[in-house]
């Protein structure tokens, strides 16, 4: 008996094995596509990973070794080179990523890390070359500060040395100040060439000295043996000429000894006072004017003649033998006797003056005949001689 389930099938209606895909065929030729790009994005993930790890070993060497490699222009440009490679490697894994969803994501997750790495790199870098530019910038600041220094230490040593020039040419010129000064104030010998003789009067030394030790002696003239010597400061020379030009009419020029001194810190109150130490001797008691003492007398009478301004101040003395109120009397009488002999000869009274100092001014001993004698005498005093 036969059972009949449906419609009878021959041969040919059997099921018919499906066919293998084949590389042309077009699903399968996808697949094997996406296959190739997934493995091609984990390679360039690995390499990226490596370049990372190698970034970040060689940001912690040396420091001095990473600048130098940053500090390189050559090797600057590679590495700005590969960064290009960089962004351009992960533009492709964006562009691949937009087929497959699960591979963009793993690649978007090595672009993730990749570029915090390359940011990192980066950062280093960037860290490096400011630490290079802060080195060259302090060592820029050093040569700067140096050569600052050693500007401001020749600028300092210049203004030293134009300090040390400047004083020493201060005071140059404040001792030439101070020469010319002492040249001006200073004393002046009227006739340098004047020599002193032995048997001069003691005022001549006297002088020389007062003046060698900065003093200002007051002047005068001093006649001695038919001599004048004339010691002292005057205030210039045109008045030491003209005191010399009245001596030399009285005494003869040759018996002028000029020792004045041009000095204009002194007065002209003394200038042309002459005191006569060429003595008019008496006798003992006696008030009589001996012949030989009569020439004396004549070179007053002469000075007093062509010099109209002169005045004669006549002083008597005495030695102590006898009463001291007789030797005043006498000392008076004495000097008078020497007026009225100028008198007599035209000499107006009224400039002379006489006076009697007695026995008191000895200039001698009286225990000897000699030192009497030079004790009994009179003295001269000639005022101005310039007036």
């Amino acid at each position: 008996m036969t059972m009949n389930n449906g419609p009878d099938r021959g041969p040919q209606d059997a099921p018919r094995p499906q066919p293998l895909p084949t590389r042309s065929d077009p699903a399968h030729a996808a697949t094997d596509s996406s296959r190739r790009v997934r493995l091609l994005l984990y390679a360039l993930t690995a390499v990226l990973l490596i370049i990372a790890g190698i970034v970040w070993l060689v940001g912690r060497d040396d420091s001095t070794t990473t600048i130098d490699v940053l500090a390189d222009p050559e090797q600057v440009d590679t590495a700005a080179a590969t960064d290009d490679d960089d962004s351009a490697t992960d533009e492709a894994s964006e562009d691949a990523g937009a087929s497959d969803t699960e591979e963009t994501t793993v690649a978007g997750d090595a672009d993730d890390g990749d570029t915090e790495d390359d940011e990192a790199a980066d950062t280093t870098a960037a860290d490096a070359e400011g630490e290079t530019e802060a080195v060259d910038d302090t060592a820029s600041d050093d040569a700067a500060d140096d050569e600052a220094s050693q500007d401001d230490g020749s600028e300092g040593d210049d203004t030293a040395a134009d300090d040390d020039e400047a004083s020493q040419d201060d005071g140059s010129e404040g001792d030439d100040a101070a020469a010319d000064g002492d040249e001006a104030a200073g004393p002046v010998r009227a006739d340098p060439d004047a020599v002193v003789p032995a048997d001069a009067p003691p005022d001549v030394a006297a002088s020389l000295d007062a003046i060698a030790a900065g003093e200002v002696p007051e002047s005068r003239g001093i006649v001695k043996g038919g001599r004048i010597f004339l010691v002292g400061a005057v205030p210039s020379q045109e008045e030491a000429d003209a005191i010399v030009e009245t001596a030399g009419a009285v005494l003869g020029a040759d018996n002028v000894f000029n020792y004045y001194v041009i000095d204009d810190r002194s007065s002209d109150a003394g200038t042309g006072n002459v005191r006569v130490d060429d003595q008019v001797l008496f006798q003992t008691g006696s008030a009589d004017i001996a012949p030989e003492f009569e020439p004396l007398l004549g070179q007053a009478l002469v000075l007093m003649q062509i010099r109209p301004a002169v005045t004669l101040t006549v002083v008597g003395h005495t030695d102590s033998v006898g009463p001291e109120d007789f030797n005043q009397q006498l000392s008076e009488d004495r000097a008078q006797s020497v007026a009225n002999w100028l008198v007599e000869r035209g000499i107006d009274a009224a400039r002379l003056t006489v006076e009697g100092r007695g026995e008191s001014e000895p200039i001698a001993t009286n225990d000897t005949e000699e030192g009497r004698l030079a004790n009994r005498r009179i003295q001269v005093f000639i005022e101005n001689l310039l007036g």
